[in-house]
């Protein structure tokens, strides 16, 4: 009797999660006007049997090409307000989404790494017979440019050619990296699964807001721009697998690490004055260049 009333207490509880999931999810917003014109005016390359979506401006003869690598959990949308002086100072810019995110394909069982996203940056620069590049990351990018930045430093058969790598705020060094609440909850698998399903514009907003400085705040518009971009194609359904990043963040620290304190590529790292003990930590370890700002 006592395991039949376990079973139908943990069904009952599953079908009030599934219900909250879907009242607090469903329907998705419609996206906005802006939003509308920046997928249209995309393109998409398959990687995999994956679809990912991109944005290639300027001329595709110049040589002087960026590259920007979003984080988590955005997409390459984050970069729409700074595409105009970018252009100027380089001739080409190339913008993507990562897979699991933004408008390219999420799927829901597959085993998301920093070394595969690095995999689609590189296979999408070569098949724009692009040779030679600058790299502009943030956050997970950080990780993805450290990977490809590696790459470049072992003289691996098929890597890009660095020109300079530019990163702004991330988890450059793990020790130092302090996940949110939410996403060190998210990283529990057993809690995962209920959690995103329970994630709602209301969390994402609070949460997502808190990152900001103080008089760089996100408007309600490109909140809900953020969101859209964020949950398109039940992307919440795989944020828990996206957040192993993480993880692999501790694995792989020397490898990741070990290139910023020896490489030959002009690098320079961006951060906030509020980082500075971050920051101290960070100029013992490397040879990098930093820029703090407000």
């Amino acid at each position: 009797m006592s395991l039949h009333l376990n079973k139908s207490y943990l069904l009952l509880l599953s079908t009030c999660v599934a219900a909250i999931a879907v009242f607090l999810n469903y329907p998705p917003p419609p996206l906005s006007d802006t939003l509308k014109k920046w997928k249209q005016s995309g393109k998409m390359f398959n990687f995999q049997n994956n679809n990912i979506f991109y944005h290639d401006y300027g001329n595709e003869n110049n040589e002087d090409v960026l590259v920007c690598i979003h984080g988590f959990p955005t997409s390459s949308f984050d970069f729409i307000k700074i595409l105009p002086d970018l252009q100027n100072i380089f001739g080409r810019v190339i913008v993507a989404d990562m897979l699991g995110f933004g408008f390219s394909d999420k799927p829901k069982v597959h085993n998301y790494t920093v070394f595969e996203q690095a995999d689609i940056i590189t296979y999408l620069l070569k098949s724009l017979s692009i040779n030679k590049v600058n790299i502009l990351a943030h956050d997970l990018g950080d990780t993805i440019a450290q990977e490809i930045l590696a790459r470049f430093e072992d003289g691996e058969k098929d890597r890009i050619l660095l020109q300079s790598v530019t990163l702004l705020n991330g988890g450059i060094l793990p020790e130092t990296n302090f996940p949110k609440i939410i996403q060190k909850l998210l990283l529990n698998k057993y809690l995962s699964p209920v959690l995103m399903r329970l994630t709602n514009y209301v969390i994402f907003k609070q949460s997502f807001s808190d990152v900001f400085g103080e008089n760089t705040k996100p408007s309600e518009e490109e909140l809900a721009d953020f969101w859209s971009a964020n949950i398109w194609n039940d992307g919440y359904l795989v944020t828990a697998d996206l957040l192993q990043y993480i993880n692999q963040r501790h694995a792989n620290r020397d490898r990741w690490v070990h290139v910023l304190q020896n490489t030959t590529v002009p690098c320079t790292v961006c951060t906030q004055r509020v980082r500075v003990i971050i920051t101290a930590c960070f100029s013992i370890y490397t040879k990098v260049s930093l820029i703090i700002f407000n």
